[in-house]
């Protein structure tokens, strides 16, 4: 079984103002999603950790990157 494709996501986070709070940014929390497919039909859901704060970015870049 090998590893096929990837596929990361980017999951939009809520409107602040959905929730009554009109503080802070949209992006405050932003989980990225990974999604590894096989050979085999099978396929696996992770999070990156850096997701929370501004540390999304990081993540983002570096799972598109490998």
């Amino acid at each position: 079984m090998k590893v096929v494709s990837a596929d990361v996501m980017q999951v939009p986070s809520a409107d602040p103002s959905f929730s009554g709070n009109s503080k802070g940014s949209t992006e405050d929390w932003s989980p990225i999603v990974l999604r590894l497919n096989t050979d085999a039909g099978i396929s696996g859901f992770g999070e990156a950790g850096l997701a929370y704060g501004k540390g999304w970015r990081g993540g983002l870049g570096m799972l598109r990157d490998f």
